[in-house]
């Protein structure tokens, strides 16, 4: 009996454990995030690049190619497709991401990286999406329509999530210069 008792309490233990560690791994909302940030407009809008189709629909669903992706609401929240929080765009135009992680500056027609003074994309008049290069040089990325007036600053804030979110995941690969040594083996 005494055996079952210790086993038990170690088998609590661990559970304990685990469902601490599980909670202090989890991220949190951004500050704010209950009372909301910038008041964006929602409406109809649509994203062609490429072969994709990005839509922004009335009610806050972001779709590529019909599948949903994000949900944003009117006071700058964007979440996941699941419902939990992605990012809020505060006041002052900052993005800022899960444990307060800022992700950029977001305007009504530019965006740029967190710290940077330069934007990396922007949308022109006629609803181009343009992308800089750290060099300055402009890379076309499809064309934005139902963009004008209040839904300028949300299709700019999808934009720069999605692009933001395939540049966190695109591969790192570079050339390298170092000193190496060698060590024999024996």
């Amino acid at each position: 009996m005494n055996g079952f008792l210790v086993s038990s309490r170690a088998i609590a233990s661990s559970l304990l454990w685990l469902a601490l560690s599980i909670m202090a791994c989890s991220a949190t909302p951004p500050a704010h995030w209950a009372q909301g940030g910038m008041p964006i407009a929602l409406g109809q809008a649509y994203w062609e690049r490429d072969s994709d189709l990005i839509e922004i629909l009335p009610d806050g669903t972001i779709t590529e190619n019909g599948k949903e992706r994000l949900l944003i609401d009117q006071v700058g929240r964007v979440y996941y497709k699941n419902g939990d929080p992605y990012a809020l765009l505060l006041p002052n135009g900052h993005l800022v991401g899960e444990d307060n992680i800022g992700m950029g500056e977001v305007g009504p027609v530019s965006a740029s990286f967190p710290g940077s003074a330069f934007a990396w994309m922007a949308i022109d008049p006629a609803g181009q999406l343009i992308r800089y290069d750290q060099d300055g040089n402009e890379y076309h990325d499809g064309k934005w329509s139902g963009c004008q007036g209040p839904m300028s600053r949300t299709c700019m804030l999808v934009s720069h999530v999605i692009a933001l979110g395939e540049w966190q995941r695109r591969p790192r690969v570079g050339v390298g210069v170092g000193v190496g040594v060698m060590m024999p083996l024996n």
